[in-house]
């Protein structure tokens, strides 16, 4: 994942590097002395489950040990900060259990730690589309390409502009997100793959089309952050189910780019931009050099 970064005279590209590690799903050495610690920041809701309560409190002990394997990322120089706030990037909020209660114990653990708070933002689209959704906490909503403009572009007739298909579609979203958060099962994924066997066609998207989508999007109000994509094909994961965006080149990327980042100053009036990606070869979306366009993308 990378951000793009305006500045009045050059575009520089900051990198986020995510990495994954054992480290970062260790357990602690006493488990009874760090719930007794955190346990008193969940709220004791009569109305709630033993259960669900000692759920809470097991989110907030592995938050808790999660942040303490950030914390050298973030005091580093090169992460990105506002305000003397680390930004950190949540994909799927919507399946995250206790999630404002983890995000306020974040800020607090931060404010100890010598920063002023924590930024957060979001990036998923079914979070954003969700009813009554409470984003209260996150500063920056992260317009995700290509998943926005395929929304917009799938979303014209009037069947689908409808209450009742608004209704339809938000009902089964908080029926998988519900199930991913509680169960750990991804729903929406499974019955995708299921579908997908008795169809064997890769879905064929046009570019242009797309980024005609997203230079045409209307940020939702001033959390909005700016998107933009390379390409996207995800056969190398899914095969004959997959989605493929035919037309990109370097020359459009160009084009489109220097668009988004006149829309991103003028219109959401923010000096960043969400690039997808630096390096997602398994989907198609990559800055890095290749065989076909070498460094083109990059220059």
């Amino acid at each position: 994942m990378i951000i793009v970064s305006l500045t009045e005279n050059v575009t520089v590209i900051r990198l986020i590097l995510a990495k994954h590690s054992r480290e970062s799903i260790s357990l602690l050495n006493n488990f009874s002395l760090m719930k007794r610690k955190i346990a008193h920041r969940v709220p004791q809701n009569p109305n709630v489950t033993k259960n669900r309560q000692m759920k809470s409190v097991q989110t907030l002990w592995l938050a808790r040990n999660f942040f303490d394997y950030l914390l050298p990322f973030f005091k580093d120089n090169r992460y990105i900060k506002e305000d003397n706030k680390p930004l950190f990037i949540i994909y799927r909020a919507e399946v995250i259990d206790c999630l404002n209660d983890m995000l306020d114990y974040w800020t607090e653990l931060a404010r100890q730690n010598g920063f002023s708070g924590m930024k957060y933002a979001y990036q998923n689209l079914t979070f954003d589309l969700m009813p009554n959704r409470d984003d209260s906490r996150f500063d920056y909503n992260i317009e995700f390409q290509p998943s926005y403009a395929w929304n917009d572009l799938n979303n014209k007739s009037a069947v689908q502009k409808s209450k009742l298909w608004k209704f339809l579609r938000n009902v089964k979203r908080r029926i998988y997100a519900e199930t991913e958060k509680r169960l750990g099962f991804d729903l929406q994924r499974y019955f995708n793959h299921k579908g997908k066997e008795k169809n064997a066609s890769v879905l064929k998207t046009d570019y242009d089309e797309a980024w005609k989508a997203i230079l045409e999007h209307i940020p939702e109000n001033e959390k909005n952050i700016p998107g933009a994509f390379v390409g996207w094909d995800n056969t190398p994961r899914k095969g004959h189910r997959g989605q493929v965006y035919i037309g990109d080149t370097p020359e459009k990327l160009n084009k489109y780019m220097s668009k988004q980042i006149q829309r991103a100053k003028s219109i959401y009036k923010k000096d960043m931009i969400f690039m997808y990606a630096w390096n997602e070869w398994a989907e198609g979306g990559y800055l890095e050099p290749d065989e076909r366009t070498g460094y083109k993308n990059l220059e």
